[in-house]
């Protein structure tokens, strides 16, 4: 099990308004994510950075820590789209799911960077750690269709994701 640090809607993170400017993403975070990671293996003195083509920094990763910034904007469990007059449509969004959802889809963003140091199926394993540390009922069936995503290739993330950044500490 991993140690999770508190994770609270309206005050970690937002739903955001489901206007038409607002539809790409249905969660925003408030404050930076930071957690402890036993997969993260990137070496004690070196810190990875990881930006979009406009230079702002996603993700930051750290020996077997990550950091995802204040503003992060994610869409929860995927594949989502929001359809009119539905609203969103995909597999339902939990408050136990939302951490293991924005640390997912935040590593995927960059899986295709320069100096990633996860594999994909590590990335699913990650997310299956935090959602049983939730003690999310589900956490096995959201696990295979994050499995069944990558096999699929249905979680294929924007090229924005293609930036890292050595910064030695």
């Amino acid at each position: 099990m991993l140690l999770l640090p508190e994770f609270r809607e309206n005050y970690h993170y937002r739903e955001l308004s489901s206007d038409k400017e607002n539809r790409k993403y249905r969660f925003i975070l408030l404050k930076p994510l930071e957690i402890d990671i036993k997969e993260i293996r990137v070496p004690p003195n070196i810190t990875l950075s990881f930006r979009d083509t406009q230079n702002r920094e996603w993700l930051q990763l750290q020996h077997q820590h990550i950091l995802i910034p204040k503003n992060y904007a994610w869409n929860g469990a995927s594949p989502k789209r929001y359809i009119e007059p539905f609203k969103w449509v995909g597999p339902p969004d939990y408050e136990k799911t939302r951490m293991a959802t924005v640390v997912h889809d935040s590593l995927c963003q960059f899986l295709n960077a320069d100096y990633f140091p996860p594999k994909r199926w590590e990335l699913d394993i990650i997310f299956k750690n935090i959602l049983e540390s939730t003690d999310f009922g589900l956490s096995q069936i959201y696990y295979m269709g994050a499995c069944l995503g990558t096999k699929l290739n249905f979680l294929q993330k924007s090229n924005n994701g293609k930036t890292a950044i050595i910064v030695n500490t």
